[in-house]
């Protein structure tokens, strides 16, 4: 609580706190992850992955503390860490398939895997143009990958690929409003066309029946039965409140019932 006040001394919604969080896992992976690197890419010999990762860390190191003082917006810092991570991952796979084993692709497969979940992760986050940028820039590593993975080994990890890019188009859509809740069908919850039809059949005096049935003519029947349902139940409530106040003032005469009614709704 007390990073998120530093980093959001003034407000904090929902969406930010979201990032927040995402920010301190993010940046405690990482520094669990470089050293590990650091020995790896040692005991390997392999002085290239070592030189990169050191430009990663300096990168990070440098971006950590432009977001902790403050100096860059925490929207505009925590997606340039995003497009860090992307990136070291993006040029590890590609230098394990230059330098690794021809015939284990399982560090390229989990860097591709992680740059997934970075894509779903901004998404969810509502950094859209990260999101995308990283679906478009992962095109490009998933085709190498594929070139350098044998036949049958592929038709039993592809399906990782498209479920990665089908779970980035899910998050998109869960996170478009008028998509979700466009004509949504939940328990006692009417559309906006079944509203107006219950408000305009309340309004109709008794000797207007016949302009009660049109109206209900021209809705579906799945309508009809719908404002009928909801017309019962407040016809229902209505009635079960006039009884609960004929108790209450059973001993009240006629004017004080009126008196009473109208102080009440005048409270109310």
């Amino acid at each position: 609580m007390r990073l998120e006040h530093h980093l959001f001394p003034d407000f904090c919604g929902v969406v930010d706190r979201r990032r927040v969080i995402a920010f301190v896992l993010l940046s405690l992976i990482e520094i669990l992850i470089i050293p590990y690197h650091f020995i790896l890419f040692y005991i390997m010999d392999a002085w290239v992955g070592f030189c990169y990762n050191l430009a990663h860390t300096i990168g990070l190191a440098i971006l950590l503390y432009l977001v902790l003082a403050r100096k860059v917006v925490f929207k505009n810092g925590i997606s340039m860490f995003y497009i860090l991570v992307f990136v070291k991952l993006a040029v590890d796979s590609m230098l394990c398939l230059r330098y690794g084993a021809k015939q284990d692709n399982l560090s390229v497969m989990s860097n591709i895997f992680i740059m997934f979940i970075l894509a779903i992760t901004a998404q969810s986050q509502l950094l859209n143009k990260i999101s995308i940028g990283f679906t478009i820039a992962l095109l490009p590593v998933v085709a190498v990958a594929i070139s350098h993975t044998q036949f049958y080994v592929l038709l039993f990890s592809g399906k990782a690929i498209l479920v990665g890019f089908l779970m980035i188009f899910y998050v998109w859509l869960y996170n478009m409003d008028h998509v979700i809740t466009k004509e949504l069908r939940q328990p006692n919850q009417l559309r906006e066309e079944e509203k107006k039809a219950l408000h305009l059949l309340a309004d109709l005096k008794e000797n207007e029946k016949d302009m009660a049935v049109n109206l209900m003519n021209r809705l579906r029947p799945e309508q009809q039965q719908n404002i009928l349902k909801r017309a019962a139940e407040q016809l229902k409530s209505s009635e079960q409140s006039k009884k609960a106040w004929d108790l209450v003032c059973i001993d009240l005469t006629n004017s004080e019932r009126q008196i009473s009614k109208w102080s009440w709704r005048v409270r109310a």
